[in-house]
């Protein structure tokens, strides 16, 4: 499937600033958000920026859309949502 692009205006230091707080959450003992942080940095990269895989597009759907509420999610859901206006103009629906 393809991915979904990236507004050419993105602002990338806000979202190197998301990427690094995911990247360092819980002082990095929580691997899904941690790993997701990482995850979404080296895919935006590998596309010098222009669009972001399906795989990670439908992860921050789920993490805009998180369906358990906890205090782990309800602080990642705000980021991710945070995350997608930046990205992509808009908080991305969840798929399933």
């Amino acid at each position: 499937m393809a991915g979904r692009k990236v507004r050419p205006d993105v602002d990338r230091g806000k979202v190197e600033e998301i990427l690094k707080w995911l990247e360092e959450y819980n002082d990095g003992n929580e691997i899904f958000v941690n790993s997701f942080g990482s995850k979404l940095r080296k895919a935006l990269d590998a596309t010098d920026w222009q669009e972001l895989n399906h795989e990670l597009t439908a992860r921050l759907a789920r993490w805009c859309h998180p369906q358990r509420p906890s205090p782990r999610n309800d602080e990642v859901q705000k980021e991710a949502e945070i995350l997608s206006m930046l990205l992509f103009g808009e908080v991305i629906e969840r798929d399933e």
